[in-house]
């Protein structure tokens, strides 16, 4: 049985965002997931950070508070070396605090876009199941079969039924053939008129 803690990615962003300075997002991470360590060792630093800031500051309104009992030692504080030590704490306290919270809201814009797919690839459980980062690419491969394959086969048509063959027409008997005409007899030829030996044309 599972019994680690359901992780949520707009929790840990929340309190990355508005509770960046001491570390709240990668404390709320510190448990629970492959990278818990990792974030744990960031809220530390986080903590650290935040902690000699504030110190810095809680020195530098000690030294202020003990040099400005009257008005006429606050006249004169102004100029005295305690003053200069106590403005150059005060910056750099506020600076380091800064730092803690700026780099508390980028961890917490990123939880917020990793999403809990994102922790959930950490090793974190989350509310909704993890989804593999390479689903997109492989969700054309895994799409079952298109609609138009998967219907069931249409009952054949029933055939229709044969036409009857119509009758062969008898074929008509052949014409008779008309009798050949006897030739014509040969008319005799006249006979050949004798020649005229007196005629000179027939003379040699």
């Amino acid at each position: 049985m599972n019994n680690r803690p359901i992780k949520t990615a707009t929790t840990a962003g929340l309190l990355g965002i508005f509770l960046g300075a001491f570390g709240a997002g990668d404390w709320y991470l510190s448990s629970g997931g492959n990278t818990s360590a990792e974030h744990k060792k960031k809220a530390i630093i986080h903590v650290i950070i935040a902690g000699v800031g504030i110190a810095m500051e809680i020195i530098s309104s000690i030294i202020v508070a003990n040099s400005t009992r009257s008005l006429a030692s606050l006249i004169g504080a102004v100029t005295s070396p305690a003053a200069a030590i106590s403005g150059i704490l005060g910056a750099v306290g506020w600076l380091t605090l800064a730092g803690s919270a700026v780099w508390g809201i980028v961890d917490g814009i990123r939880f917020l876009t990793k999403g809990d797919a994102g922790l959930a690839a950490e090793g974190f459980a989350t509310a909704a199941p993890a989804q593999p980062y390479a689903q997109p690419y492989a969700q054309p491969y895994a799409q079952p079969m298109q609609q138009p394959y998967a219907q069931p086969m249409q009952p054949a048509q029933p055939m229709q039924p044969a036409q009857p063959m119509q009758p062969v027409q008898p074929v008509q008997p052949a014409q008779p053939m008309q009798p050949v005409q006897p030739a014509q007899p040969i008319q005799p030829t006249e006979p050949a008129q004798p020649i005229d030996q007196n005629n000179p044309f027939n003379q040699q």
